[in-house]
C-alpha cells in the first residue's frame, strides 16, 4: 500500500519535471524564432541585390511569404495536435526538421526560387509552435497558464534582443563550405539552421509526449487518486483515507488534467463551430487582429515618421526598437509572475485600452510633428512607449484567454486559427501603414474605429468571458484554494465505484 503511495506521487513528480521541460522547449522555439526573424530581415534586400534583383515587389514577396506559410501551417498543425495529441513530439521535431531545411536553402541561393522557397518552409516549419502553446495550455491549469504563455510569447521578443549579437557573429562568416562560400549576406541561413539544428537535439532528447504517458499509467492499477477537502474523514464504501499530510497548492489541479489529458480523444467538425464561433473567441480573435495591425504598422513606419520630422537616423532608429523590445520583455516577464492578481480579462481590457490611448495619442501629436513642431518629439516618444506597453498585456491576456474557451479538444487548431489571426494583422499592418503614412488621420483613424468596435463586443462579451476563465471542469469555479491529495485504496481491483476511478475528477 504504501508503495502504491510513493508510486502515485512519483508519477506526479514525473509529469510537474516534463511538464517543465515542455515550458522550456517552447520557449526555445519562440527565442529561435525571434532571433531568426530579427537576424534574416536586416540583410535579405542586400542578398537579394546581390543576386541581381532590382525590383523592391520582390523584397515583400520573400518577407511576406513566411508570414503567410505560418499562418496556415499553424492551422494544419493545430488540427494534428488535436487528433494526434500522443505524438506531439512527433509533429515538433518534423516541424523544426523543415526549418533546418528552409533555412539551408536560404544559404544556398543561387536565385530568387531558392530564397522564396527556404522562407515558406520556414513558415511551415512554424506549425510546431502551434503545437507546443497548445500543448502547453492541455497541461497548464486556468490559474497558471497566463504566467506560462506570457513567457512563452516574451521568449520571441527575447530572440530579438540577442539579434544584435548573431549580427557581431555573422562579421566573422567568410569561409567555405566545400565550393560554396558563406559571407555575412548569406550566412544568416547557416546560423540560424546550426541553431535549430542543436534545438531539434534537444528536443528529441527532452521533450515528451505528455498525453501519451498519461494513457499508459500502468503503475497506478490497484489504487484511486482523488481529491477531497482536508476535513473529509472517511470515505464511503469502508475505503480509508490516508492523509500525506502536505498541501500543495495545485496538486489537485495537475491531478485533473492528467485526467482531461486521458479522456480527450479528438474533437469532431461539430465541437469545433459549437466552439470556435461563440461571441468569445470571435471578440478574442478579432482584438488579436487589431493589436497585431496597430503595432507592426507603427513599427514599419517608426523610420520614416523619425526620419522625416525628427531627423533621426539608422543608430537612433534601433534605439527605439531595442527600447520596445526590452519594455515588451520585462512586461512578458512581470505579467508571468502577477498574472495571479488580476484576471485575464482585466488584462485583456487594460491592453486594449493602452493600444487605444496610444493610436489617439498618435492622431494628436503626429501632425504637429508634420507641421515643424519638434517640441513635441517627447510627446511622440511617450506614445511608442505606451504602444509598446499596451502589446504584451493585450497579447498575454489574449492567448490565456482564448485557450480558456476552448475545451481541451480543440486547443490544437484553436491555436491555429488564432496565429492566423495574428499573422494577418502583422501581413496587413505594414501594408497599410506604408500606403497610408502620409495621411495620418486616415493611417490612425482606421485603426482606432476598429479598436472601439472591438471595445464595445468586449464589454459585451465581459461577463461570458470572465465566465469561461473562472470555471474549471464543468462551470465549477469554487474550487477550493488547497486541498490535500487522498489516497483511496482497495486491495481488489474492481472495488472501486465508477466515481473514483483512476484517476477520478470529483467534479465531473
Amino acid at each position: 500500500m504504501g508503495s502504491d503511495i510513493d508510486t502515485d506521487i512519483t508519477m506526479e513528480k514525473q509529469f510537474r519535471r516534463n511538464r517543465l521541460f515542455l515550458f522550456g522547449i517552447a520557449a526555445g522555439f519562440s527565442v529561435l524564432g525571434g532571433a531568426e526573424y530579427v537576424t534574416i530581415l536586416p540583410t535579405v534586400w542586400r542578398y537579394l541585390q546581390s543576386l541581381g534583383v532590382t525590383e523592391e515587389f520582390w523584397l515583400g514577396f520573400v518577407t511576406s511569404v513566411y508570414s503567410f506559410a505560418a499562418a496556415i501551417s499553424g492551422i494544419i498543425g493545430g488540427r494534428l495536435a488535436d487528433k494526434y495529441m500522443s505524438h506531439t513530439k512527433t509533429i515538433v521535431v518534423a516541424s523544426v526538421a523543415i526549418r533546418i531545411w528552409g533555412n539551408f536553402q536560404y544559404t544556398l541561393g543561387g536565385n530568387i526560387t531558392n530564397i522564396l522557397g527556404g522562407r515558406l518552409l520556414c513558415g511551415i516549419g512554424n506549425a510546431g509552435e502551434t503545437v507546443l502553446l497548445s500543448e502547453v495550455c492541455r497541461t497548464t491549469t486556468r490559474a497558471e497558464r497566463t504566467g506560462v504563455l506570457a513567457i512563452c510569447n516574451g521568449a520571441f521578443d527575447l530572440g530579438i534582443l540577442i539579434g544584435p549579437l548573431l549580427q557581431f557573429i555573422l562579421t566573422f562568416f567568410n569561409f567555405h563550405i566545400f565550393s560554396f562560400q558563406v559571407n555575412p549576406i548569406n550566412g544568416p541561413g547557416v546560423l540560424i539552421g546550426f541553431l535549430w539544428l542543436i534545438f531539434l537535439f534537444a528536443t528529441l532528447l527532452l521533450l515528451r509526449n505528455l498525453a501519451q504517458e498519461v494513457a499508459t499509467k500502468d503503475s497506478l492499477e490497484g489504487s484511486q487518486i482523488f481529491i477531497t477537502q482536508p476535513n473529509d474523514v472517511n470515505t464511503p464504501g469502508g475505503y480509508s483515507n490516508i492523509d500525506r499530510d502536505f498541501e500543495i497548492n495545485d496538486g489537485s489541479d495537475v491531478i485533473r488534467h492528467l485526467n482531461d489529458i486521458e479522456q480527450t480523444n479528438g474533437a469532431t467538425y461539430e465541437i469545433y463551430m459549437k466552439e470556435f464561433l461563440t461571441d468569445q473567441f470571435v471578440v478574442l480573435l478579432s482584438l488579436a487582429f487589431i493589436a497585431n495591425f496597430c503595432v507592426s504598422g507603427f513599427d514599419t513606419v517608426i523610420p520614416v515618421i523619425t526620419q522625416d520630422y525628427l531627423d533621426y537616423g539608422i543608430f537612433e532608429n534601433s534605439l527605439i526598437y531595442m527600447v520596445g523590445g526590452l519594455e515588451a520583455v520585462t512586461m512578458f516577464f512581470i505579467l508571468a509572475f502577477a498574472s495571479p492578481a488580476i484576471s485575464d480579462t482585466s488584462l485583456q481590457l487594460i491592453g486594449w485600452f493602452l493600444l487605444l490611448l496610444s493610436q489617439i495619442w498618435f492622431l494628436v501629436f503626429i501632425p504637429m510633428l508634420e507641421a515643424g513642431t519638434l517640441v513635441y518629439r517627447t510627446h511622440f516618444l511617450f506614445g511608442i512607449v505606451v504602444l509598446f506597453l499596451g502589446n504584451p498585456i493585450a497579447f498575454a491576456a489574449n492567448a490565456s484567454l482564448s485557450s480558456k474557451v476552448l475545451s481541451a479538444k480543440t486547443q490544437g487548431l484553436g491555436q491555429g486559427i488564432s496565429r492566423l489571426a495574428i499573422y494577418s494583422g502583422l501581413i496587413y499592418g505594414p501594408t497599410w501603414a506604408g500606403s497610408t503614412v502620409s495621411s495620418s488621420y486616415v493611417f490612425l483613424g482606421v485603426p482606432i474605429a476598429i479598436l472601439l468596435i472591438n471595445g464595445v463586443m468586449l464589454l459585451f462579451s465581459y461577463r461570458g468571458l470572465r465566465r469561461s476563465e473562472s470555471a474549471e471542469h464543468g462551470g465549477r469555479s469554487d474550487l477550493p484554494v488547497s486541498t490535500n491529495i487522498q489516497i483511496a485504496w482497495s486491495p481488489e481491483k474492481g472495488d472501486a465505484k465508477e466515481s473514483d476511478s483512476l484517476l477520478s475528477n470529483p467534479y465531473s
